[in-house]
């Protein structure tokens, strides 16, 4: 099974310890150079590890519940613009990348290459953009509101 993952087991196992001895804030950015032995391997092959060595329990919270909560209102705004706005693939596609790139991250490092981020941003940027386009209450504090002109007094 580890050949066939191209030993990412290893690798998972072998960072336990690492994450067990500093769980809450983790080692810092690039901990995985300095927990695995130099043999060009450069990450964890995996999100939930990468970041739980880097930023520990505190972090990994942190970043994995803003995907989640963008996640869950994003599929929310889905629901309710499918039939006010059936035109705006905006939306389904910055979820579809949200998406698979999560799941792809549990085997790869989305978290950790600038291209696969990237990604991801653009993902974020579309649902979030959606958001505010069709300004639902879920994205009302990014609502910019106008204000009104400044009245001038004379004596």
């Amino acid at each position: 099974m580890d050949q066939l993952s191209s030993s990412r087991l290893t690798i998972w196992t072998h960072l336990l310890p690492f994450i067990a001895e500093r769980p809450w804030f983790g080692w810092g950015g690039e901990a995985f150079q300095h927990a695995w032995p130099t043999n060009g391997i450069i990450q964890a092959h995996n999100g939930v590890f990468q970041l739980m060595l880097e930023w520990g329990a505190v972090g990994t919270s942190l970043i994995l519940g803003l995907l989640g909560w963008i996640a869950v209102k994003g599929a929310l705004l889905y629901r309710s613009a499918a039939s006010t706005q059936p035109d705006d693939s905006a939306l389904p596609l910055g979820m579809a990348l949200v998406t698979a790139l999560c799941v792809m991250s549990l085997v790869d490092g989305v978290f950790y290459h600038g291209t696969p981020m990237a990604f991801l941003m653009l993902g974020v940027g579309m649902v979030g953009a959606s958001g505010v386009r069709h300004l639902t209450p879920i994205f009302a504090p990014f609502r910019k509101v106008p204000s009104a002109p400044a009245r001038v007094s004379r004596p």
